[in-house]
């Protein structure tokens, strides 16, 4: 099993998020069961946050074909690396939109904070502080 998470910045902006948000998660669900490819997608005030898990050739050609996708730009990867097993065994795509004014579903956010925080072994500390700075960089707190 592979991993690959990375940042980037929307090129869209809070008139179309939500529209690009399910049309990512409709697609993603459907081809991602085809693919092997589990993860999660956070969007929060112009930036997005990805999880993909699966085998690595499949993992890197689905993030050869993200990173074409003209809707982000300034692609910036933290992991991108060997994993035990897979973590998020259910989650075809789930898309979570944190930004000012959404509805967030804590329950799920709680249910993938718990999967990667008990099971994953590679550099833990860095993926909090990745989380961390994902938050802190934002104004949904403010």
């Amino acid at each position: 099993m592979h991993l690959i998470v990375y940042f980037s910045d929307y090129t869209g902006d809070e008139t179309t998020i939500a529209k690009d948000l399910e049309h990512i998660k409709t697609m993603s669900q459907s081809n991602n069961k085809e693919e092997g490819i589990t993860g999660v997608l956070f969007y929060q005030n112009g930036n997005f946050m990805q999880f993909l898990e699966g085998e690595e050739a499949d993992i890197r050609k689905k993030f050869a074909k993200i990173s074409q996708d003209s809707r982000h730009t300034n692609i910036r990867v933290l992991f991108d690396e060997p994993i035990e097993k897979r973590y998020l065994k259910d989650s075809r795509m789930d898309t979570f939109n944190l930004s000012k004014n959404e509805t967030i579903d804590y329950a799920k956010l709680e249910r993938i904070k718990s999967i990667y925080t008990h099971n994953l072994q590679i550099k833990s500390n860095t993926l909090i502080q990745a989380f961390k700075t994902f938050l802190e960089e934002s104004t949904l707190f403010l």
